[in-house]
Order: structure tokens, then C-alpha cells, then sequence
């Protein structure tokens, strides 16, 4: 292909055989340098190009539609070394249709997806991201740390759902053998609805199987902080500090707690270390918001 005399663009064009390099994805590296400074440039030989890379999405998904085209080099896929002989009768009505259809199929699939009533999340988990909202975060609520904190007409934030999924989880829970029973979903869930005592004892109850795993002593350091015991609160999260070190909701809890004990500095540093270690975070938030919230000197 060589240009016209009048040609504002820069010739040579490029050659039918650059375009099909150019256009496979995994030739597309190796391509030389002046290709592609060349299509950056020249109008014709980047429509041209558009022209390919639309067939060959064309003949990827609808490959037995496709026939092969005169000048097509073999071993190569069908058409993609032959953009002139795309465009001329029906191939290229073809080309247009396909086209079209290609961006129809993906927009389709991604509205679908986005439009798609979500499924509802899993009420325990949804009442727990709820209860931590206010107070001291509990495990495995985490994402509900910086939002504002939502009740229902009882003045509780749990609902008839999560109060019949928790009854079935304590109930499974009870039938299941001892050596099986995972109780840290059961006791945040108990935390979040408002049975501290309950939690107390389930909670204790793992403990004595693992007395240093990090979120049991999370959550019992919750169940010392409802109850008004700062103290043992305190001791609970520094124990489970000692068992997860960098644990960033036992850094935020005992930073609340340090606070409501009137130690600011101290909380100051732990409130920082969270927004430091994870900044974009719905914890990250929740640290900022106790510590505008600490009084100062």
C-alpha cells in the first residue's frame, strides 16, 4: 500500500500483513517500533486497523459462520491476515454484524450483572456488621465499623430474621459434638443481639479449648466492656494483641476502651496505629471518629 501524492498522513501505509500483527494481542509486543508509531499517526491505517481487530472479534465468536478468505496465510486464524477481502460483499456486512453483536452479548452480560437483584447477605453477619457500629467493633463485623448505627422499632438492631437464625446457629451448635463446635460466629452473634450473659458463657466455654486464640479473647474483652469492666476489658485485648500481634480490631477496641478509661494518650497512639496500617479501611474511620470524638486538654 503506498500514498496518494496528496496524502496529508505519512506513507508507506502500513502493509496488510503489519495490520494482522498488529492485531493479534500476542504478536502485538513484538511488533518493531515504527509499527506502531506509524498506526499512532496515520488515520487510514488505524481504521483499517479497527476493521481487522472487529473481524477477528467476529470470528472468535462465531467461528463456524467465518469461511476463508483469498489471501488468507495458512496457519494462521481465518481473516486475520486478509483485511482487504474483509471488506468487500458479504464478509463485510458480516464484519458490521458481528461487531455489533459482540458489544451487544458483553453489554448485555455486564448490565445483567450490575442489575441482578443481589442476594440478601447472611442476617448474622448482617446483624454483627450492624452491632458494630457503636462500641467496641466485634470480630467479624468489620465492614459495619463506620457506619452509622441502625435500630428497628424495638430499639434493638436486630431483626425477626437474624433473631430466628440465631436461635437455629445456638441450637445447631448445642446438638453438635464438643470437639466440633465453632463458637466464635455464635458468640458475636450473641454480642450482637444484646445477650451479653449468654455470650459470657459460650465464650468462656471456647476459651478453655483455646485459651489464646485472639478473637475468643476479642470477644470476651466485648462481653467485660458491656458488662462495665474496663479493666478486664483492657487485659482481654492486650492478651489477644499477644497472641495476633498487628490484630488491627483488638488495636481499635483497646484504643476505645484506653479512651472511655480518660487515657488519651495512650489511645491516641493505638487509634493511629490503626489508621496507619490500614488507612482506607472502614476501621480506619472508626479510629478517626474516636479521636475527634476524645476530649482534649
Amino acid at each position: 500500500m503506498s500514498g496518494h501524492p496528496h496524502d496529508p498522513e505519512p506513507g508507506p501505509h502500513l502493509s496488510p500483513e503489519d495490520l494482522a500483527v498488529l492485531a493479534e494481542g500476542a504478536d502485538r509486543d513484538q511488533a518493531p517500533r515504527e509499527l506502531l508509531d506509524h498506526l499512532a499517526r496515520c488515520r487510514s491505517c488505524m481504521a483499517a486497523y479497527a476493521d481487522v481487530v472487529r473481524y477477528r472479534a467476529g470470528w472468535l465468536a462465531f467461528p463456524k459462520a467465518f469461511t476463508r478468505a483469498k489471501g488468507t496465510v495458512r496457519g494462521r486464524r481465518p481473516g486475520v491476515h486478509a483485511p482487504r477481502a474483509l471488506m468487500q460483499g458479504r464478509a463485510a456486512l458480516f464484519l458490521a454484524a458481528a461487531g455489533f453483536v459482540v458489544v451487544f452479548v458483553l453489554a448485555g452480560a455486564w448490565l445483567t450483572g450490575r442489575l441482578a437483584p443481589r442476594r440478601p447477605s447472611d442476617p448474622i453477619a448482617a446483624l454483627i456488621e450492624r452491632a458494630s457500629a457503636e462500641g467496641l467493633v466485634i470480630p467479624g463485623g468489620e465492614a459495619g465499623a463506620s457506619r452509622q448505627a441502625r435500630t428497628y422499632r424495638s430499639g434493638s438492631v436486630v431483626d425477626d430474621e437474624a433473631g430466628r437464625a440465631l436461635e437455629r446457629m445456638r441450637a445447631e451448635h448445642e446438638r453438635a459434638p464438643r470437639e466440633h463446635r465453632d463458637v466464635h460466629t455464635l458468640v458475636a452473634g450473641l454480642l450482637a443481639s444484646g445477650r451479653v450473659d449468654l455470650a459470657g458463657d459460650y465464650v468462656e466455654e471456647g476459651l478453655a479449648r483455646a485459651p489464646e486464640d485472639s478473637r475468643l479473647l476479642t470477644l470476651s474483652a466485648i462481653v467485660a466492656h458491656r458488662t462495665g469492666n474496663l479493666s478486664g476489658a483492657e487485659r482481654r485485648l492486650r492478651s489477644a494483641l499477644q497472641a495476633s500481634p498487628g490484630d488491627a480490631t483488638a488495636t481499635l477496641d483497646l484504643g476505645i476502651v484506653l479512651a472511655e478509661a480518660g487515657r488519651t494518650d495512650e489511645a491516641d497512639s493505638l487509634l493511629g496505629e490503626v489508621i496507619r496500617k490500614v488507612p482506607d479501611s472502614p476501621l480506619a474511620d472508626r479510629s478517626r471518629r474516636a479521636l475527634s470524638a476524645m476530649p482534649r486538654r
